[in-house]
C-alpha cells in the first residue's frame, strides 16, 4: 500500500511539476541492503528513495509518528523513530538500530543534516555519519552518498518543516 503511494507521488512530481530523475551508478551499489547517507533537500527524495532501494527503514524523528494517517502510513515503514533533542544517545540509537535493520534486510535511510537543506547549502553531518565509520574488531556498515537535485523543483520550503 505504501510502495503503491510513493509510486503515485513520483509519477505525479513528474508529470505535474517536471520532477525528472535519472539513477546513475546503480550498478555500484552493493547487492545486499546498505546504509544510505543522502543530503535532504526536499520531500521529493524521502518517497524517492523508498521506492528505489524497497525495503527501507528510514531514520525519522519519532513527532512524525503522531500525525494522524501520515504517521499512521510511516509506521508500516520499520521507521528508526528517533528523538533528536537526545544528542548521543539518539546516534546510539541510529547505529544500534541501523545494525538490526540491515541483518533484517532493511536498506536504512540517513538523512545526516537532520532537517532539509537548501541546494547549494552544506550542512554538518559529520556526528550521523561517524557512526557508521569502520572500527577495528567490529564489522562495517556500507554506506553510499546519493546526491538529490530535486530542491531546486521542490524546495525544502514548500512544505513546512516542523
Amino acid at each position: 500500500m505504501i510502495t503503491g503511494y510513493n509510486h503515485t507521488v513520483i509519477w505525479l512530481a513528474s508529470w505535474v511539476v517536471g520532477i525528472r530523475y535519472v539513477v546513475e551508478g546503480r550498478e555500484n551499489l552493493p547487492a545486499q541492503p546498505a546504509v544510505i547517507l543522502a543530503k535532504h533537500q526536499s520531500a521529493w527524495e524521502t518517497v524517492a528513495f523508498l521506492c528505489l532501494f524497497p525495503p527501507v527503514s528510514p531514520v525519522i524523528k519519532q513527532e512524525l509518528l503522531k500525525l494522524p494517517f501520515f504517521g499512521w502510513a510511516f509506521r508500516m515503514l520499520s521507521p528508526i523513530a528517533i528523538d533528536r533533542s537526545a544528542g548521543r544517545e539518539a546516534l546510539k540509537q541510529i547505529v544500534s538500530q541501523g545494525r538490526e535493520k540491515l541483518a533484517q534486510g532493511f536498506w536504512v535511510l540517513v538523512f545526516p543534516e537532520g532537517t532539509r537543506v537548501a541546494p547549494g547549502e552544506r550542512a554538518s553531518t559529520a556526528s550521523a555519519a561517524a557512526g557508521w565509520r569502520p572500527k577495528p574488531g567490529r564489522p562495517s556498515c556500507r554506506w553510499r552518498t546519493m546526491p538529490a537535485k530535486c530542491g531546486r523543483r521542490m524546495p525544502s520550503s514548500s512544505i513546512p518543516a516542523r
